[in-house]
């Protein structure tokens, strides 16, 4: 709120804001359209004649927007919502309202999280992804530079990584970051970029006592980046293959990869081979792309960057941690695969008990072989012949 504003144009700016919320939050679903259309507009509006919006402001209007949703049922209704509000992102115009209406998105969906029924649950895990989705968007608009990722990761920083928060949300946020920048960056992202946005995640690793947020991090943010690699991805098919073989040889690293010609690989997919080759489109989920292409990234610069937090950390046990998560994306440069694969445990399991059971079959016929050589040794000592005992006969 500008101090220079005259207290006239603040209170019709607060009373146009309330009025819309009250639009917003109406039952009637025609109306609540019309009000999500109306709020575009109005947005647009300001932001061409150069009049910024305050957190506050933008926290009255998302409390709108939260009820909202919150009167929106069936799911091809809730889809078209979601979608509609999260656009909204993009009605400032520039990359500075849209992380500030992020922001305040995640800030009234943290206050208001312990009050939302498992019912509705979906619907705003949904509103939290499409939001997160267009403010990268947004970030594709500047060419991904790396100042609008430390603006994204900033943002993040003080909101979903923050004390006192929801922490299923900032979980939920954990787990679609990297998928949703994927879906927009299709591939197309530079390193720096990418760890602009990771710094936040590392001093948080540095710095945090939460245990189930930590984990979340480290698996969701930093192991999923080794796992979505090109890397990852062909141990884990390698893996599959082996699996699916009836684990053949010692290991799976024994596997190897079979080229197949395009032809063959979109009989295989059910595809027209004379089809050309552009991914679809998934419309339920926004109009993405279905297949996600894996993010470009040097382990080595993950690893420095986990290092270079460590440094700074006085805590042992998260200097620990730190550590053994750097020497992970040190193992990927090195060309070992850092993470346990998939129902690898199962397998060694399987492997555990078929030679548990080859060593008692073995343990049995040793047995045996000792059994049959006593009998014999016992019939050498008596001279291979039974004595047979006469029956007196008493006179």
């Amino acid at each position: 709120m500008d101090p220079g504003e005259p207290d006239r144009r603040k209170v019709l700016r607060v009373a146009q804001e309330i009025s819309l919320a009250k639009i917003l939050a109406s039952n009637d679903k025609r109306t609540r359209d019309r009000g999500v259309r109306k709020l575009g507009k109005w947005l647009a509006a300001r932001a061409r004649a150069g009049l910024r919006l305050s957190e506050d402001d933008l926290l009255r209007v998302w409390k709108g927007l939260f009820y909202c949703m919150w009167m929106a049922d069936k799911p091809l209704v809730q889809e078209e919502l979601a979608e509609a509000i999260s656009r909204l992102v993009h009605s400032g115009g520039d990359l500075d309202f849209a992380v500030s209406f992020t922001a305040c998105c995640l800030r009234t969906m943290a206050r208001e999280w312990a009050g939302i029924d498992h019912l509705r649950l979906d619907k705003f895990l949904m509103l939290v992804r499409r939001v997160v989705r267009q403010l990268l968007g947004a970030c594709s608009r500047e060419d991904w530079a790396p100042r609008s990722l430390e603006a994204v990761g900033a943002m993040l920083e003080a909101t979903v990584l923050s004390r006192g928060g929801a922490r299923s949300l900032s979980a939920h946020v954990c787990e679609v970051l990297l998928v949703e920048l994927a879906k927009a960056s299709r591939g197309h992202l530079p390193e720096d970029s990418l760890l602009a946005l990771l710094r936040p995640f590392a001093a948080f690793l540095g710095r945090a006592g939460d245990r189930f947020l930590r984990a979340h991090v480290v698996d969701h943010v930093f192991h999923h980046l080794i796992r979505q690699s090109e890397f990852g991805q062909d141990c884990e098919a390698r893996f599959a293959a082996w699996r699916a073989a009836g684990f053949p040889g010692s290991s799976w690293e024994q596997m190897a990869r079979v080229e197949v010609s395009d032809d063959e690989d979109e009989e295989e997919e059910g595809r027209d081979p004379g089809s050309d080759g552009e991914a679809e489109l998934d419309p339920r989920a926004g109009s993405v792309h279905v297949d996600l292409r894996p993010l470009p990234f040097s382990p080595e610069a993950v690893a420095k960057l986990l290092l270079d937090r460590r440094a700074a950390t006085f805590k042992l046990c998260y200097r620990r941690s730190l550590k053994k998560l750097a020497g992970d994306f040190l193992l990927m440069s090195a060309g070992k695969y850092p993470l346990s694969l998939q129902g690898l445990q199962g397998v060694r399991r399987h492997i555990a008990q078929v030679r548990q059971g080859f060593k008692r079959e073995r343990r049995t016929a040793k047995e045996t072989k000792r059994l049959m050589a006593f009998e014999e040794e016992l019939r050498q000592q008596t001279g291979g012949k039974r004595k047979s005992k006469k029956r007196k006969l008493k006179k």
